[in-house]
């Protein structure tokens, strides 16, 4: 039983302390995928987020036909979530992935960073911010809809 409400009181919590629209987000402080520290105190318009791979590849899929500076031209972020990911896999497996990607992936590695953002099993979380507060939070679960949510 304790158990139970323990898990249940951690739930509460880390659902309290996602995102909404109508709140600032932090300056964020991530490093990328080549161990670089990236300090962003001034948040772009638009923030995408993989938490998994299956979502990551819709927007590496997304990023293919783009060029080098494409994100940045466009006032765009891309967070990657490998807080879950066991560290023989990343080390060895996903970031010389992302290494060979034309775009900057800013890397999710500590779990409470993670729980800030919304997020939805399958789907990219599309975060759209006018002066760091949150406008709207959308989830895209295809190209498609990637495509025509940042149209």
């Amino acid at each position: 039983m304790k158990k139970l409400i323990t898990i249940l009181l951690l739930t509460i919590w880390l659902f309290a302390n996602e995102y909404n629209v109508g709140e600032k987000i932090e300056p964020i402080n991530l490093k990328d995928q080549f161990d670089k520290d990236h300090n962003i105190s001034k948040l772009p318009t638009t923030i995408i987020i993989a938490f998994e791979k299956e979502s990551s590849y819709i927007f590496n899929e997304y990023m293919k036909d783009k060029n080098n500076g494409f994100l940045a031209n466009n006032n765009m972020l891309f967070l990657a979530d490998i807080s879950q990911m066991p560290s023989f896999v990343t080390t060895n497996f996903a970031l010389p992935k992302m290494r060979e990607y034309n775009y900057l992936v800013l890397l999710i590695s500590n779990e409470n960073t993670a729980f800030k953002y919304p997020y939805r099993e399958d789907k990219l979380t599309i975060i759209k911010l006018d002066n760091d507060k949150i406008k709207s939070i959308d989830f895209v679960s295809d190209l498609k809809e990637l495509e025509n949510n940042l149209k």
